[in-house]
């Protein structure tokens, strides 16, 4: 019995690896890639990576934090509309205060960081791990791929949600409110002495 199993594989493996052949007519392939526009140039690899660069900047910019200092913010908001999430259980009407820390807990903190200065990518490549990398003014290829790093881009939206002054600052969640920590980058090299 086992000699009939072994062989039926062998048999099978066998025919999986046979030419078929030719089934039925063959045609010509014909066509030709016709352009909308006529003028439309042919997409290059240098275009491709300047439009990779463009997506992985910000644009936005902030300067950098004078002197160190804490600061807490309360992200109350009130409503311009109502919020519908029936996945998670929740329904705000328009016109309510709302605090989105009510309703969840950052797990990381947050340090926002100008990508362009090489202190600020140094304590971003330290504090990966433990934080959520918002860059500011440049690109976020300067910050070393990880997989387990969150490396996200400073958009407009960001920036009016969350009110950051100076750069690099941390926002820690404590409580209903966040604990911000703009850093001078003096002061850090000071305390390293």
């Amino acid at each position: 019995m086992r000699k009939i199993v072994v062989l039926l594989l062998i048999a099978i493996n066998v025919f999986a690896f046979t030419d078929l052949g030719k089934w039925g007519q063959l045609y010509p392939i014909n066509e030709r890639i016709k352009w909308k526009d006529k003028n439309s140039s042919i997409i290059t690899q240098d275009r491709i990576d300047k439009a990779i660069n463009k997506a992985t900047t910000s644009e936005e910019h902030l300067p950098s934090c004078r002197k160190s200092r804490n600061r807490y913010w309360d992200p109350t908001v009130t409503l311009e509309k109502d919020i519908n999430m029936p996945k998670f259980n929740i329904h705000i009407k328009k016109g309510t205060k709302f605090n989105p820390l009510d309703y969840g807990t950052m797990h990381r903190y947050m340090l926002l960081i100008d990508a362009n200065d090489s202190n600020q990518t140094a304590l971003a490549e330290h504090y990966k791990f433990a934080s959520d990398i918002i860059v500011f003014n440049g690109n976020i290829n300067k910050i070393k791929y990880s997989p387990n790093a969150h490396i996200y881009i400073a958009t407009k939206s960001f920036v009016n949600a969350f009110k950051p002054i100076c750069l690099p600052s941390f926002y820690i969640q404590q409580n209903k409110h966040f604990l911000i920590k703009e850093i001078n980058m003096k002061d850090l090299s000071k305390g390293s002495k």
